[in-house]
């Protein structure tokens, strides 16, 4: 995988956690402490966050380290960053409203 394929898909999983988080860039880039126009960097695959930074998107979003260096083992041939962007989505839902999510798939594939 490219570099500029992994900063894609790490901006991605950032961009997800921090709408997850219903944060803003500005209000997630004060908690960070880094400039709004670094972060967009970071979510538009433009940049990759230094240590110190991927340490505090941790702490600030609550993601999980494992999930925003998913793209470590990210497999281009099977998913794409839309994949990432559902999965952060529907993990955020309710159980009702998974249960609701399911449901409707199964009656688009049928």
């Amino acid at each position: 995988m490219t570099k500029e394929k992994r900063m894609k898909i790490l901006g991605q999983i950032v961009k997800n956690s921090r709408i997850s988080n219903n944060l803003t860039q500005e209000k997630l880039s004060e908690l960070i402490e880094i400039n709004q126009s670094n972060l967009s960097n970071i979510e538009n695959g433009k940049n990759f966050p230094s240590f110190e930074t991927l340490c505090d998107l941790i702490e600030a979003t609550k993601v999980s380290p494992n999930e925003l260096l998913s793209f470590l083992n990210f497999d281009s041939e099977t998913k794409d960053i839309l994949d990432l962007e559902l999965n952060t989505h529907i993990k955020s839902l309710s159980k009702e409203n998974k249960e609701l999510l399911l449901n409707l798939i199964k009656k688009l594939i049928d």
